[in-house]
């Protein structure tokens, strides 16, 4: 065989390695797409309802805090707005009352 014949056999047979490889990975992408789309869903999926339930857990625990608190301090809104005020020294004639008693 000749040195050209040689070079041909050798080109073929590097063409022949590259789509075999090209092949190879068509076929495992084409294999494997359901797989992966199972899993993105799964993933979304498990997040969804990880969120839901925080959200739920947060909102309920919230609420049962609120209902609580309000059950203990029965004072109406206008009473709890006022103890808060005086309880922080402010005066909204002259802001706070600290500066007040300064001057």
């Amino acid at each position: 065989m000749s040195a050209i014949g040689g070079i041909i056999i050798f080109v073929l047979g590097i063409g022949a390695g590259l789509g075999a490889a090209v092949g190879i990975v068509i076929l495992v992408k084409r294999l494997t797409e359901p797989l992966r789309r199972a899993n993105k869903h799964l993933e979304t999926s498990a997040w969804n309802d990880r969120l839901e339930f925080e959200s739920r857990k947060a909102f309920h625990a919230g609420y049962v805090r609120g209902y609580r608190k309000g059950r203990d301090n029965p004072l109406s809104d206008v009473e709890r707005l006022a103890a808060t005020l005086e309880e922080h020294n402010i005066d909204f004639r002259t802001g706070s009352t600290r500066k007040r008693r300064d001057g």
